[in-house]
């Protein structure tokens, strides 16, 4: 929870099947009115709009940005601070796609707040009440949660690697743990020690096709457990 005017950016990369898909959670932390949401609406076409909403009580901004289903997409998001006016600006594949308007806003009471992935609640966005319909069909990978903004050069040049623990970085799930593992933990490399729990997942991957991190080095990702 960024507080303070922290900047804050979220990262992560998207594959959505080539089908319908419905309204559906990708990442939240929320507390009543107040949270941090990305998400992906009801769709029928070959693309999905993609978004990230904050809402600190009355107040919320919002920006989303259409993918393409059938391919991995890296996505990031940027919560702007910095000069004491909040904005979202979101970059598709290292490019600023969209920025949302520019209010102050308060800090979110999210502190005691489950972040939950692929799962979450209804909320306010462009004054419409999104809700979720749907567990997300899809997979993600490389959830990285900053107290920074991530200029393009830092989406562009580290997004197909991985990466080691800075101060900024405050989340890092690499969702690399075996198949067959009886343990339920998603391991933080953040150094944080925010280890996550799920509670199913999917190794049926053949379909999904290679890892979008085209420069990850098993040497670099040692398997902590193996049963």
């Amino acid at each position: 929870n960024p507080t303070s005017s922290t900047n804050f950016a979220v990262e992560n990369w998207l594959w959505f099947p080539s089908q319908s898909n419905d309204n559906s959670i990708i990442v939240q932390k929320q507390s009543g009115s107040h949270g941090i949401s990305e998400w992906i609406s009801s769709s029928n076409a070959p693309t999905v709009l993609c978004g990230f909403t904050i809402n600190s009580g009355a107040f919320s901004i919002s920006v989303s940005s259409s993918i393409d289903k059938g391919v991995w997409n890296h996505v990031c998001c940027n919560w702007d601070r910095s000069d004491g006016i909040d904005q979202l600006n979101l970059f598709i594949g290292g490019n600023l796609i969209a920025s949302s308007s520019r209010i102050k806003l308060s800090d979110l009471n999210i502190n005691n707040a489950d972040l939950t992935i692929f799962s979450g609640s209804s909320f306010s966005v462009n004054n419409s009440t999104f809700l979720p319909t749907a567990v997300v069909s899809g997979a993600i990978d490389e959830l990285r949660i900053w107290h920074k903004n991530l200029s393009v050069s830092d989406i562009v040049s580290k997004n197909k690697r991985n990466i080691f623990q800075t101060p900024e970085m405050k989340l890092y799930f690499k969702f690399n743990e075996p198949e067959g593992t009886t343990k339920n933990i998603i391991l933080d490399h953040s150094s944080n020690n925010l280890f996550g729990l799920f509670t199913t997942r999917s190794f049926n991957t053949g379909s999904i096709g290679s890892t979008p991190l085209v420069y990850e080095q098993s040497v670099c990702n040692p398997i902590l457990f193996s049963n």
